[in-house]
């Protein structure tokens, strides 16, 4: 799972659900640019308006897609007992839903602020091998100190 650079409407086209507008995924592919602000995407301006704290920059983009993909909504993967940032919290990443754990999304990940393309699965499997590793290594640092 790699961090996307340079993001073209091709990349989406195994993405979008169904009835997508064509020019839907030009728009998703500049908001990721930086290159479209989010809240000219229909339903995003309104959204703001009713927070009560404006929504930080890449809630904007996700919130943008989710609407120019024709996704089911932005949702967290929480893992209990990590703690991202004050931000956060324990949100380690945020994803479009499809409907699908291993269909193919835009990924945001909490910890490197990185979109990518992958499965919410398949990021949360990684993931969790990535930190399992991180865990067994600290422990056994930990041994040979007290050696």
């Amino acid at each position: 799972m790699e961090t996307v650079t340079g993001w073209t409407a091709e990349m989406f086209a195994g993405l979008a659900r169904s009835a997508m507008d064509p020019s839907a995924a030009e728009k998703a592919a500049a908001i990721l640019n930086e290159t479209l602000d989010p809240e000219t995407v229909e339903g995003v301006d309104a959204w703001v308006r009713r927070c009560y704290s404006r929504p930080n920059t890449d809630e904007l983009k996700m919130a943008a897609l989710n609407g120019l993909l024709n996704t089911y909504g932005v949702e967290a993967i929480r893992v209990e007992g990590e703690w991202v940032s004050h931000y956060h919290g324990d949100i380690v990443a945020t994803y479009l839903n499809t409907g699908d754990t291993y269909a193919e999304t835009v990924l945001l990940d909490s910890e490197t602020g990185a979109f990518m393309l992958t499965s919410w699965g398949d990021w949360l499997e990684a993931w969790e091998a990535e930190h399992e590793r991180e865990e067994e290594e600290e422990e056994e640092e930990e041994e040979e100190e007290e050696f």
